[in-house]
């Protein structure tokens, strides 16, 4: 018996998410007759069609899940278990819950854990003669993962971030929207 094609495979397992046949047809606006087509493969269905499917079938997913909210650093710096691999948006506040840096990352805990060994005399020179870390300031770590969107996007958040908080704090500069109009 030929080896099943992968997007069957997904196409099955799907259709069991679902719960029924039916209840699968009815979610994604698939024909039974073209249902029936694709999962015995008379019928090629596009991994195009298939992330539709799968939207349709569990919903949109949210844009930003917290990864952590207020993470104490006077515990020390995120671990791997505290902070994914995975692109977002973090922000360090002060004692007071004061925003003191924003920014984007590709790599969540790669960025927390660089901008944390990071001088804030590099970021904004006029801040004084002590030469002091963002690990040494920061007390407070919030990160968001960004679920939809690609690299403009988490770019263009992070501006739209900075406008809004530009004069409180220590970025260097404030950013500008990548995507036009």
């Amino acid at each position: 018996m030929p080896r099943k094609s992968s997007t069957v495979e997904y196409l099955e397992r799907l259709v069991d998410w679902s719960g029924s046949r039916q209840q699968f047809c009815r979610l994604t606006g698939i024909q039974p007759a073209n249902l029936t087509a694709y999962l015995n493969g008379s019928k090629a269905i596009s991994w195009k069609r298939l992330r539709t499917a799968t939207r349709e079938v569990f919903g949109e997913p949210p844009a930003f899940v917290p990864v952590v909210e207020g993470f104490d650093l006077a515990q020390g710096p995120p671990r791997h278990a505290d902070l994914p691999n995975e692109p977002g948006i973090y922000a360090l506040f002060d004692s007071a819950m004061r925003l003191i840096y924003y920014g984007k990352a590709t790599s969540l805990y790669a960025e927390v854990r660089q901008t944390l060994s990071r001088h804030v005399s590099d970021v904004k020179p006029w801040t004084g003669t002590r030469d002091l870390t963002f690990g040494e300031v920061a007390v407070y770590l919030s990160a968001f993962t960004i679920a939809r969107g690609d690299a403009t996007f988490r770019h263009d958040i992070e501006a739209l971030g900075l406008r809004l908080f530009v004069n409180n704090t220590f970025n260097k500069n404030s950013a500008s929207f990548k995507r036009e109009g």
